[in-house]
């Protein structure tokens, strides 16, 4: 179990409460915790990590490969099968953990990755312009929103939007 948040501001995330707010999730993800924040300060993604795929720093998140950054929680269960289809393609991995798969797998086919993936995964991802926002089709890791008066929240617990003020739970 890994923990996610994402902060979307368009006036600028707050840094101080976004990482406070991350702090509420430590549990799902002992053994990492990190944030990437983009360059002009309007996105924030975070991470809490439990390691099991792969042990290393080199599988720690955020993920950022180029422009595209990922938060993930879950578990791809063809993520193997997935980066042999990759490799073929000349795809090269500096890790053996599921989310560098399926951050290279959605840039090779974008949203259709959905289609072929096999599992239980909830994920945010990035790319200096858009963002994506999915789980799997049972929704067997949950992902939480909210729109607040200049951006969006999104995270997998209810714990990561007691920092945040002005929340608004409808969406017309």
């Amino acid at each position: 179990m890994c923990g996610i948040q994402v902060n979307i501001n368009l006036k600028g995330v707050n840094k101080h409460n976004f990482e406070k707010s991350l702090k509420e999730i430590i549990h799902r993800g002992p053994n990492n915790q990190a944030s990437y924040f983009s360059d002009d300060g309007t996105i924030a993604l975070g991470s809490t990590r439990l390691s099991i795929q792969d042990l290393s720093d080199s599988a720690n998140m955020p993920l950022e490969i180029g422009n595209k950054v990922i938060v993930y929680n879950g578990e791809i269960y063809n993520f193997l099968e997935i980066k042999k289809e990759l490799e073929l393609k000349g795809i090269k991995f500096c890790s053996n953990s599921d989310t560098e798969v399926l951050l290279k797998y959605w840039q090779n086919l974008n949203n259709s990755c959905l289609n072929y993936l096999d599992g239980m995964f909830a994920f945010v991802i990035w790319n200096g312009k858009n963002i994506w926002i999915a789980r799997d089709k049972f929704g067997e890791k949950p992902i939480y929103f909210s729109k607040v008066n200049n951006g969006l929240i999104v995270g997998s617990e209810l714990k990561i939007f007691r920092e945040f003020k002005n929340l608004n739970t409808n969406f017309d």
